[in-house]
């Protein structure tokens, strides 16, 4: 059950981010990205792929891609790293 989660979780992850990436085709990506490893989320964001399970895709399973995401700040990109802890937001 978790590994079927899991498995919708990166496909809505990667649909967001291909349905974003066609919204805007022209933003700009991070030195030393490649074109074809870039798929931008705003101007100022996106997702840098660095692999793919292809042994998934045999076995009959969605294709999943990984990698990280990528914000502009103070005109210089950074690279996104969750924290290991969540935290309580409160509401507004």
């Amino acid at each position: 059950m978790k590994r079927t989660a899991g498995f919708a979780v990166a496909g809505l992850v990667l649909a967001l981010a291909l349905s974003l990436a066609s919204a805007h085709p022209d933003g700009a990506r991070p030195e030393g990205v490649a074109a074809d490893a870039w798929i931008p989320l705003t101007a100022e964001a996106g997702f840098v792929v660095t692999g793919a399970n292809s042994q998934l895709t045999r076995l009959g399973a969605q294709p999943t891609v990984t990698g990280y995401l990528m914000a502009r700040r103070k005109g210089k990109w950074v690279r996104l790293e969750p924290e290991a802890a969540g935290h309580v937001m409160p509401a507004r």
